[in-house]
């Protein structure tokens, strides 16, 4: 079985953060005690090394141009 890759664009990216934020807003209006700036800055710092991750990537000595 051949193994699949999995890309996770910066555009998909900012969509999952978008809705997953939203949600945990959603969340803690039922849950007070949760803790939403955590959770919030936890899920900025994966979209922030993501992009970042993509942004390296396209730099000229790792696309051969």
């Amino acid at each position: 079985m051949a193994k699949k890759k999995i890309i996770v664009t910066t555009s998909v990216a900012v969509i999952v953060w978008a809705v997953l934020v939203t949600a945990g807003f959603y969340y803690t209006g039922f849950k007070p005690a949760a803790q939403y700036m955590t959770y919030v800055g936890a899920l900025t710092t994966g979209l922030t090394v993501i992009t970042g991750k993509r942004l390296w990537q396209k730099r000229k000595e790792f696309n051969g141009k």
